[in-house]
């Protein structure tokens, strides 16, 4: 199989968000940050509390109550255009290529330009099918980000992969309701 495909900044930036939410160390930090600010309410209730009674602690508790889930609405878009400007520095020149991929039973060439990369399928890790992307990782942590610009050929990738992973006995998931919050 051959074909030629251009990666854009979303399909980028989208890959670097998918590993950044499959992290668990990330995972932790969030969570820590949400029981960071769940302490300083509950604290700042108390302290309202003895100060100035129960009701205005209520309602100090029903006016941050939202601002929780608002918290972590702003702080998924705080990490995501941290990571779009880490996207902009790291990954402009893989912008303005257009990558040829080819694949056979055996091996699996990517070139860019003067650049290439081969790999075999043994190395393969796991496949993960996200709405707009392939992903497949290799065992040497490198990944192939293939976008789905192309129903027709995206169609005929997906069965193409589905079999290799079949035969090597890789994992392929699908995450296609996969978004980041």
């Amino acid at each position: 199989m051959h074909f030629t495909y251009s990666l854009n900044k979303a399909d980028i930036l989208e890959h670097q968000l998918y590993i950044l939410s499959e992290s668990k160390s990330f995972q932790k930090r969030r969570a820590k940050g949400r029981m960071f600010l769940l302490l300083i309410y509950m604290v700042s209730g108390v302290f309202i509390w003895q100060r100035s009674g129960a009701i205005t602690a209520a309602a100090f508790y029903v006016i941050c109550f939202p601002f929780y889930f608002i918290y972590r609405k702003l702080e998924g878009n705080q990490y995501k255009k941290h990571i779009s400007g880490f996207v902009d520095q790291q990954y402009k020149d893989a912008l303005d290529n257009e990558f040829h991929l080819e694949w056979d039973d055996k091996m699996l060439t990517s070139s860019a330009g003067d650049k290439s990369h081969q790999a075999t399928w043994m190395e393969l890790e796991s496949v993960v099918e996200l709405s707009s992307l392939f992903i497949l990782n290799f065992r040497n942590s490198n990944a192939l980000i293939i976008p789905k610009k192309d129903p027709v050929l995206q169609d005929v990738i997906r069965m193409d992969l589905k079999t290799k992973t079949e035969a090597l006995g890789v994992p392929y998931e699908e995450k296609l309701n996969w978004k980041w919050n």
